[in-house]
């Protein structure tokens, strides 16, 4: 055995890069065993305890296709290594090995393999370059299929014939693969993980266009087109990727030209995808680590086994933690292991069967920092900080270290979650988290409470139920009476935003409180508002409306709002929307209510803010960046047809004369839309391009267009009317969409 292994160093293959000792321990360690032509080796579901070196003969590795059938990938001849893959990364046979001619074979053990790679460093290192090529080249032969497809042969052939223009890479996250007007050189296929493309624009910097995960292929385009690379590629948590060099491309296209057809293809839907919103939701496997923050000690292991119970509702979930993969690996301190341990492979190999056969993962860290810890979150999607909310908002030691990795702005979006007391009334101070933590969203949960929960779930779940409510004065209370038909029929709100009128009753939802409530406050906020003034800056003085609004958010910040909430003002200074998502609530409120020519604007910082329906009256496509693969519903209570004119009155007109028809019952009256309702509606025609489009792309799941009819814009004493018009007109358009299936799923 020892005379035949030691040839095997010398022609190449496998053992090359073994000494002469290291083939001396090997060969301690082994057996040999003897196997006859058409016995098979190893079957498809055993344990992977042992791997064997071919002394003489000749195997083959077969896939199973069908029921009794198989298909054969590859002959493993004399110095060729059979099962070292479930061996070192763990798991069970994929493949069965069987022996096409009388074979004699020297056979190793878990225990003497393990003990042969730790007593050798360099024998590890190459061994597991082998291992990881062999698994990730079995990995690539789906995406080839469905990327080069209809392939002739077969993938493992294509893979062949790329020979050494394919070699596989670890980006870790936070790092650029390439970046903006780059030559390309090469083209990546995302085996596991997931990048994040961007474009870097004059006007708003760096911005995010696109998600490449797994089976996807980015950078092939430059190689189609002999162009600079049009985006920077970054992994948003560690990747491992197929390279393909320009060479290998070219060649490959020659070759199979119908491949050509199939790239075309797929580059046209990953267009589409950049032009609107995914919004048929991701089939592709979530990763999210959660991390406590903070200085106080938080329950991460109860809201973890509460969110993976939640998760289960959507689809499997796996949650991982140090001590349970220690256990289901068999060896202590294998989380723990770093990259340059033996270990490691089982480790990665174990994670990634994880990945390949659950829709959820969740990483709870360890409750302090460790190596676990850290790839909780550099495995992850998405990281949620979890707090106790009555804690010390300071940062604690895992945020610190955490910092320093993040560093360089790729890091994977994070959110806070803040723990509150069952029996809370509504969270406060807020803003001191917010001001030690960049974070893209908080997320509020009272223990014990199923309904902070659910709605937790569904948002880390991508299952949010979004509610859009536009603008239109008066019109907008029937939003109420949605809200109602919502509530009735048992489908939550997850999460809020509105414009103009929309974005106070938003605000009355957002705060936690009942449809019932809702139309209660807004009954009361909305009466006799009409306080008008000399007409210098504005029709109304605005102090009723301010009073108004501020006696009903009072105290409370966007972020102490129990739903993540927005709403839209339009800065008349820099003449571009603005979105209101932290802060003091009244105020972005009252500027999102500021209908020009009606009520004054509103300062902020220099600048002056109105009416958010100047420019935005329906903000779909808010909401969609907000809630991208979940579920949007949106209240448009804009009439599809604005006033008409009854008669001519020329070209100028008398406010005397007007006023004198007015005080004058039986003079016949000029037939003119008052300057209120003018002003309103050419507000809501400025957004009505922007509605269409939104629309016109499909970006709502339900659109509901409420017409209210016989309620001026201004009469807002008619709150109860205009939400009884709003519910009669939605709770039948409500059930029926249920009932086709609106929310399966959800």
């Amino acid at each position: 055995m020892l005379t035949r292994l030691l040839s095997f160093c010398k022609q190449g293959g496998p053992l090359s890069a073994l000494t002469e000792e290291e083939v001396r321990r090997l060969a301690g360690g082994a057996e040999e065993v003897r196997c006859a032509a058409g016995e098979m080796l190893m079957r498809v579901g055993e344990p992977g305890d042992r791997v064997y070196i071919v002394l003489a003969g000749r195997l083959e590795a077969l896939a199973p296709i069908a029921e009794g059938e198989s298909r054969v990938l590859t002959e493993i001849g004399p110095g060729g290594l059979a099962g070292e893959v479930e061996l070192i990364v763990g798991g069970i046979r994929h493949v069965d090995i069987r022996a096409i001619e009388d074979s004699q074979l020297a056979a190793l053990s878990r225990e003497s393999f393990d003990r042969l790679l730790a007593e050798s460093p360099e024998t590890w290192r190459h061994v597991s370059e082998l291992v990881l090529d062999r698994v990730y080249s079995s990995e690539l032969l789906p995406h080839l299929n469905r990327l080069f497809g209809p392939i002739e042969g077969s993938a493992t052939e294509l893979l062949r014939e790329l020979g050494d223009d394919v070699e596989f890479l670890l980006v870790e996250a936070g790092e650029n693969l390439f970046r903006q007007g780059e030559p390309a050189e090469a083209a990546y296929i995302v085996i596991s993980g997931s990048l994040r493309a961007a474009i870097d624009t004059p006007e708003r910097g760096e911005q995010i266009i696109n998600e490449v995960t797994r089976g996807e292929m980015v950078g092939e385009m430059a190689l189609l087109t002999d162009d600079p690379r049009s985006a920077t590629i970054y992994a948003v948590r560690d990747s491992h990727l197929a390279r393909i060099s320009r060479r290998g491309f070219e060649r490959l296209i020659d070759r199979r030209p119908q491949t050509l057809l199939n790239l075309s293809r797929l580059i046209i839907e990953r267009l589409k995808r950049r032009s609107v919103f995914d919004t048929a939701g991701s089939e592709h496997p979530t990763c999210i680590g959660l991390l406590p923050a903070g200085e106080s000690s938080v329950p991460l292991a109860e809201v973890a086994r509460e969110l993976a119970e939640g998760l289960a509702a959507h689809g499997s979930v796996a949650l991982l933690t140090s001590a349970g993969v220690d256990t289901a690996l068999g060896q202590p301190g294998i989380a723990l292991s770093s990259e340059v341990e033996p270990a490691h492979l089982r480790l990665a190999g174990y994670l990634h069967e994880k990945e390949e056969t659950h829709r959820y993962l969740l990483y709870e860290a360890d409750p302090g920092w460790s190596r676990w810890t850290e790839r909780c979150a550099r495995q992850a999607d998405q990281v949620v900080l979890i707090a106790d909310a009555e804690g010390s908002p300071e940062r604690g030691e895992i945020e610190n270290r955490l910092a320093a990795i993040w560093s360089s702005g790729r890091a994977p979006r994070r959110s806070l979650l803040l723990l509150h007391p069952r029996d809370l009334d509504r969270p406060t101070g807020t803003r001191r988290w917010l001001a030690e933590r960049d974070v893209v969203s908080v997320y509020h949960l009272r223990r014990g409470h199923a309904g902070d929960l659910g709605r937790t779930v569904r948002i880390l779940a991508g299952r949010a139920i979004g509610l859009v409510l536009g603008g239109g004065g008066a019109r907008g209370f029937a939003h109420l009476g949605v809200l109602r038909g919502l509530e009735e029929l048992g489908v939550p709100v997850d999460m809020i935003g509105g414009s103009s009128v929309g974005a106070p009753i938003a605000g009355l939802a957002a705060q936690g409180r009942s449809a019932a409530e809702s139309l209660a406050a807004a009954e009361k906020a909305f009466s006799s508002l009409l306080d008008y003034t000399l007409p210098l800056a504005s029709l109304l003085s605005g102090r009723r409306i301010s009073d108004s609004i501020q006696s009903h958010t009072g105290s409370w910040d966007i972020e102490d709002f129990w739903l993540p909430f927005f709403c839209v003002t339009t800065n008349l200074t820099t003449a571009r929307s603005m979105v209101h998502r932290r802060g003091d609530s009244a105020r972005a409120i009252r500027a999102s209510v500021s209908i020009p020519g009606i009520l004054p604007p509103v300062a902020e910082k220099g600048e002056l803010l109105v009416d958010g329906g100047v420019l935005n009256n329906l903000p779909v496509d808010l909401m969609r960046e907000m809630n991208p693969f979940g579920t949007l519903i949106v209240v448009d209570v804009v009439s599809p047809q604005g006033p008409k004119a009854k008669s001519g009155f020329g070209l100028a007109i008398s406010g005397w004369k007007l006023a004198l028809e007015r005080l004058l019952p039986l003079r016949k009256s000029t037939a003119i839309p008052a300057i209120s309702s003018t002003i309103l509606q050419s507000m809501v025609v400025g957004g009505s391009q922007l509605r269409k489009r939104v629309l016109d792309e499909g970006l709502a799941d339900l659109y509901l267009n409420i017409h209210v009819r016989g309620v001026g814009l201004l009469e807002f004493e008619k709150v109860d009317q205009v939400a009884r018009i709003g519910y009669e007109e939605s709770i039948g358009r409500l059930r029926q969409w249920l009932e086709s299936g609106g929310l399966e799923g959800r």
